[in-house]
């Protein structure tokens, strides 16, 4: 099927929204592997990624009546991924710790695609467990920007902040992972909290 011949994005959610099961497996054809990366880079445990991205699922399939096409639905959907991370996050949560972090201002790491395809495993367990030490929005946030490309306008409105925060939140992000995988030991630890590093 040519591009031109797909059901549009509100098409699919409306379809999806009214129980039609083919819909709802285009809607997964269309933006499964995006959630699926998001959640595996996401996850401080790689076990949760099933559970993650499956819940994600069953809140589209019984929240699809609820997008109104006044955003994408890109920008729906990965506000649910975003807040049942979130959810999960909180699950695990432990007692804090802090890490010194520098100028939150300096943009001096250049993340890519936040460790693709062409890295190796070691790497990306390394970031994705530097990943897991940020807090949840400056996770998402940083993710959302380097993993899909996502404008800033539009990462705010996945976050549900100003798009003043979403940028300080990617840079504060960018900033504490350059800091977290410049000292292995750090990354390594596994009595390091998940999601508890102070950015300040």
């Amino acid at each position: 099927m040519r591009d031109d011949e797909r059901a549009s994005d509100s098409e699919l959610a409306a379809a999806v929204a009214l129980g039609d099961p083919a819909a709802f497996e285009q809607l997964i054809a269309r933006y499964g592997t995006d959630v699926w990366n998001f959640a595996t880079r996401w996850c401080a445990d790689r076990q949760q990624v099933p559970d993650l991205v499956q819940e994600v699922w069953i809140k589209v399939w019984h929240g699809a009546a609820g997008f109104r096409g006044d955003a994408r639905l890109r920008t729906w959907l990965f506000a649910i991924v975003h807040r049942t991370g979130v959810d999960f996050a909180r699950r695990d949560e432990r007692r804090p710790h802090t890490v010194a972090l520098p100028d939150p201002d300096r943009t001096d790491a250049d993340l890519g695609a936040i460790a693709g395809p062409e890295d190796g495993v070691a790497e990306r367990d390394r970031l994705r467990r530097a990943l897991a030490l940020i807090p949840p929005g400056h996770r998402t946030a940083i993710l959302l920007r380097h993993l899909l490309a996502m404008p800033y306008p539009e990462i705010a409105e996945v976050c549900g902040v100003s798009e003043a925060n979403a940028r300080t939140w990617v840079a504060r992000g960018r900033v504490a992972l350059t800091r977290l995988l410049a000292v292995p030991d750090t990354v390594e630890s596994t009595d390091v909290p998940a999601g508890r590093v102070q950015l300040s």
